[in-house]
């Protein structure tokens, strides 16, 4: 894949970096979406090459229903953990202002994704929010939470076919397929800082999308489980 023939990926919580790492690294492009201060000076730091040469784009945004400065909250004892939306974890959070924009915005000032992953800790409806059939990316993943029956409901509507549910704990387990399927192959180690393999790459079959509806709330929630809803 030419610079010039490559892909824009959107990550959508990219943290501090891991996964926006690996999909230039698989020679993609990467829009990435980060509120957390701290955060977007690492990422401007870590990728400065990246930006430079027009390969990486920061958006140092929440998402959100307005274009509006908002409160954003940071856990007290972990940086790490951050949102919009503070019930997602029991604890103290430190309040800041962050601005927030639509996710639509994004996508008006970008070329179309092929990809789109969304983690933004149980606020991930407001990406789903602003999807169209028009602007639907082939490939979308987000983390399970509670909302997720509504976006489904809105993934459906905007044409998503087919999906599989990932558990994200046993990352440390997966490897990348040889040949690649999905850009460059990257020998890469996943860990808990990372969304993983995604689109054709990921290792098992695509199923309805009914299906994915009826596999959720069979899963179990223990504290160590967490997982993903890829959708094509």
């Amino acid at each position: 894949m030419t610079d010039e023939e490559a892909r824009y990926i959107f990550d959508v919580g990219a943290h501090t970096g891991e996964d926006s790492d690996f999909y230039l690294r698989k020679g993609f492009k990467v829009v990435a979406v980060e509120a957390f201060p701290d955060h977007v000076a690492s990422l401007r730091q870590r990728f400065a090459t990246e930006i430079e040469e027009g390969r990486y784009f920061l958006e140092p945004v929440a998402i959100g229903l307005k274009e509006e400065e908002g409160d954003f909250y940071v856990h007290h004892r972990n940086s790490d953990w951050h949102t919009a939306k503070p019930q997602t974890w029991r604890g103290r959070f430190e309040k800041i202002t962050v601005p927030f924009v639509r996710f639509a915005s994004l996508l008006a000032k970008y070329p179309p994704p092929y990809y789109v992953k969304i983690d933004i800790e149980g606020n991930d409806g407001m990406v789903i929010e602003d999807l169209t059939a028009e602007q639907r990316p082939p490939y979308l993943s987000y983390e399970l939470a509670p909302g997720w029956k509504d976006w489904m409901v809105k993934l459906r509507a905007v044409g998503y076919t087919r999906g599989q549910i990932v558990d994200q704990s046993k990352h440390r387990d997966l490897r990348a397929p040889y040949p690649s399927r999905e850009g460059s192959y990257v020998d890469a180690r996943f860990t808990n800082h990372n969304s993983g393999l995604f689109g054709l790459d990921l290792p098992d079959a695509w199923v309805s999308f009914d299906a994915v509806m009826e596999a959720i709330p069979k899963l179990t929630w223990e504290s160590r489980e967490w997982y993903d809803v890829h959708l094509c």
